[in-house]
């Protein structure tokens, strides 16, 4: 009795850690490309990539080109329809669909959206849960929403930027144009290529670290303490009264830009380079 109990524990342990095991899934390749005709009238680019990492790439070339690669982990009668892309007007649109997975997975998809370099009216970005990393955009409007994950703007010209994330580190560098950027938690770095409009910016729990050109004039307005927060002191600082870190930065004129800054529970660093 004692020997059969034995054996069927063996065996109950060895499904137990059969079923623990990373299933592989299903390796995918997919691509789509448009030529320069097709693409024409196209401002706007529209891309979704939810639970998959995300590569932005402009380039020298007048086709935007498509390319989902990696493990597969959803339900087989979807996987044909995992990447939609198609042009509605002047808008292309570039979408991934939630998959409801079905197995345990070691790893995930990855999006690589290639486009033309020009000025668009609107690059419009929705991530969740995966990296994304971008090449400069040039584009009168850019718009980022994330869930999860960390981020990398390698650059934005442009008239205005928004960004809405919930948790995560994101990095942006030599960015222009009036920004508006809210986060949850996680780190927020960027990089200013000129400051001539102002910026917002509210992280619920994180730091915030501003870098810009060292002879950039403008206002700061944060409601965090100076003991939390520091000014690289290549700057002329003039703080207002109390101590809040709220003043003047390299005497601004009453026209210049205004830098607002709230964190519940981060440090606030303003640096040059």
């Amino acid at each position: 009795m004692k020997k059969i109990s034995s054996y069927i524990f063996l065996a109950a342990t060895a499904l137990i850690l059969n079923a623990c095991q990373p299933f592989e899934g299903e390796k995918i390749s997919q691509s789509y490309q448009y030529s320069e005709e097709e693409i024409k009238d196209i401002h706007t680019i529209n891309i979704d990539a939810p639970s998959t990492k995300l590569i932005v790439d402009t380039v020298d070339d007048d086709k935007i080109s498509v390319h989902l690669n990696g493990t597969y982990s959803g339900k087989e009668e979807d996987k044909d329809g995992i990447l939609e892309t198609g042009i509605e007007g002047s808008t292309f649109h570039a979408a991934v669909a939630e998959q409801i997975s079905t197995k345990w997975i070691e790893s995930g998809l990855e999006l690589t959206v290639q486009i033309p370099e020009k000025q668009y009216e609107q690059v419009n970005i929705n991530v969740t849960s995966k990296e994304l990393n971008t090449s400069p955009i040039d584009a009168k409007s850019f718009n980022l929403i994330s869930t999860s994950g960390d981020h990398n703007i390698g650059g934005f010209k442009g008239e205005r930027f928004t960004v809405q994330s919930t948790s995560g580190d994101i990095k942006m560098y030599n960015i222009t144009g009036q920004g508006n950027i809210e986060m949850t938690s996680g780190s927020l770095m960027i990089e200013m290529g000129e400051l001539k409009d102002n910026l917002s910016i509210l992280n619920t729990s994180g730091d915030i670290t501003i870098l810009s050109p060292q002879d950039a004039s403008f206002f700061i307005e944060t409601n965090v303490n100076t003991d939390t927060s520091s000014v690289d002191d290549q700057f002329d600082l003039q703080l207002d009264d109390g101590d809040i870190l709220s003043g003047r930065i390299n005497t601004p004129e009453e026209t210049s830009p205004i830098i607002k800054m709230d964190t519940n529970s981060g440090k606030v660093k303003i640096e040059t380079y």
